[in-house]
């Protein structure tokens, strides 16, 4: 995560916005830091990016992701893909699953996601 946090405060100092951590609720699979009024989502095993222009709920699902912003090209210095608001907006039942361990499919079977963004960027982990 430290990566992740050097890359939020260089984007923001670049595009001269505000930084802010953001509470996610003690289960999320990801770290979510505000920059300008978009979340950053930073997944917690992944090295993937998301944003979002909805504030983050702690314990609450993430539906809505946007578009890598301008300033996001630094996330891809420090070893992080910037996911795209249509890859996130996939549906579940179009995503391969078979790499999920049996307690992620019953997890997924109980919380029934709906995209993969949903999926990938939970807080039932």
């Amino acid at each position: 995560m430290a990566s992740f946090q050097w890359a939020c405060h260089t984007a923001a100092r670049t595009a001269r916005l505000r930084v802010r951590a953001r509470d996610t609720g003690v289960a999320a699979s990801y770290r979510a830091v505000d920059i300008g009024g978009t979340a950053v989502l930073a997944h917690c095993t992944l090295p993937v990016v998301a944003f979002t222009a909805v504030p983050v709920v702690p314990a609450g699902p993430v539906r809505e992701f946007v578009d890598p912003p301008g300033w996001a090209g630094v996330f891809a210095e420090v070893g992080f893909r910037a996911l795209g608001g249509e890859e996130l907006g996939v549906g579940i039942d179009r995503v391969d699953l078979r790499d999920l361990a049996e307690a992620e499919l019953r997890q997924v079977r109980y919380w029934r996601p709906r995209t993969l963004g949903e999926l990938m960027f939970n807080w039932w982990d």
